[in-house]
């Protein structure tokens, strides 16, 4: 074989002629997909992914929802990419996607003000990797222009009028202004059905909160007029008791009614309250109740009782606190029935008590019924003069009376200038 011959073999070989160093047909494609940019490709989309869950958990901590938004849509739109470059071995849908997608969020960024520190990371990274990566002219000047106005948007006073929505803001950017009202509507609408939901709440729970007290008004009267009901049957209850006792002793008729007013007037002097009034003017009326149970020959004797007599008619006491025993809700009545004969120096009966031992009730009793006793008109004697009983109150004081409750009948006899207060 000669060299013409050799030359025209090679010359017919796919690589070329040598001599007019004609590239061959793979040399001409300037985005020759090899392995290394494959490799990085792949290597960026995974980054990008990962950081894109970095940004998310970070977003949600701090409480950013549109930076939420964006890390999903940078992780899932990455991690879709790096599963086609996997599968096709081809860059084919990595450059649009990174260029279109990325371009457009930092857009995005400019003109919503976006300045935070994830937000120029996430811009930065297309334009960097793609100075690098590409080789096509077009793609590198896209890649630094996209640098270049990263800088002057972020970096130079000319920030200050890119973040401004101004009065040419609809002009200049009607879709965006179109959306930034859409979603306001939106928002003002979630805020006015969320506003009458917890108006309506409110308005549910003040109806039934006014509902609930006219309930409580309600039963509060009803519980009044109950307790009315039952002051006043309770009063007519011992008024006939007390009738009963003075049917039994003509002699001392009226002596229980006054003695319950006197009392009442020496606990208004004492300031006792209303409830402990009406309970010491119950006591006051029932005080001798135990009469009844005293044979009728000593109860209508006339003139002085017999020492037997006397000790007959003291177990009146007892007999009243026995019968008054059943009413558990005020025992206080039954006490003073019981020990309103006592004697302050411990000398009365039926237990002798003494001093303030004596339930406060006994002890007001006890003045108020000696006073009654005094002035009044018995079979044996005559009403006594005013002076006479003011001293025999005076000189019972720590023996027979309770010397406080005693200067209080005193201050009421001295207030009697006309002496009106007697049978």
């Amino acid at each position: 074989m000669d060299e013409n011959d050799i030359i025209s073999k090679i010359g017919n070989q796919p690589y070329g002629d040598f001599n007019n160093n004609t590239p061959s047909q793979n040399d001409k494609n300037p985005l020759k997909e090899t392995g290394d940019r494959i490799f990085l490709a792949k290597l960026m989309c995974l980054g990008i992914s990962i950081l894109g869950v970095v940004m998310l958990f970070v977003s949600l901590f701090t409480n950013q929802i549109v930076q939420v938004y964006i890390s999903i849509a940078y992780s899932v739109t990455m991690a879709l990419t790096f599963v086609s470059i996997l599968t096709t071995k081809k860059l084919t849908i990595f450059y649009p996607v990174c260029f279109v997608f990325f371009f457009a969020l930092e857009i995005g960024f400019m003109i919503t003000g976006g300045s935070d520190g994830f937000g120029i990371l996430w811009i930065t990274i297309i334009p960097i990797f793609g100075i690098f990566m590409l080789t096509t002219p077009i793609l590198m000047i896209l890649s630094i222009s996209m640098c270049t106005v990263l800088i002057i948007g972020f970096w130079t006073p000319i920030r200050d009028y890119m973040y401004q929505f101004n009065q040419d803001f609809m002009v200049r950017f009607p879709i965006l202004f179109f959306m930034d009202n859409l979603f306001a509507i939106v928002a003002n609408y979630r805020m006015s059905l969320t506003e009458s939901r917890r108006n309506s709440a409110l308005r549910e729970l003040t109806n039934l909160k006014d509902n609930l007290e006219q309930e409580i008004n309600s039963k509060t009267y009803e519980v009044r007029i109950q307790q009315e009901k039952n002051r006043k049957f309770t009063f007519e209850i011992t008024q006939a008791l007390v009738s009963a006792v003075d049917a039994k002793d003509p002699n001392t008729s009226g002596h229980s009614k006054r003695v319950a007013e006197y009392s009442v007037m020496i606990g208004k002097k004492m300031g006792l309250d209303k409830d402990d009034l009406d309970t010491l003017y119950l006591t006051g009326l029932v005080h001798d109740l135990g009469k009844i149970g005293i044979p009728n020959e000593i109860i209508k004797r006339e003139g002085l009782y017999t020492d037997e007599d006397l000790l007959i008619l003291q177990k009146h006491t007892i007999i009243g606190a026995n019968i008054l025993s059943n009413i558990t809700s005020i025992p206080e009545i039954a006490a003073g029935v019981r020990w309103h004969h006592e004697r302050y120096d411990g000398n009365g009966y039926p237990d002798q008590l003494s001093g303030t031992i004596i339930p406060l009730f006994a002890r007001i009793i006890a003045v108020a019924d000696a006073y009654d006793s005094m002035t009044s008109t018995r079979s044996y004697r005559q009403t006594l003069p005013k002076e006479t009983v003011r001293a025999e109150i005076e000189n019972g004081k720590g023996k027979q009376f309770d010397p406080v409750i005693a200067d209080f009948m005193l201050k009421i006899i001295d207030e009697d200038k006309d002496y009106l207060l007697h049978e």
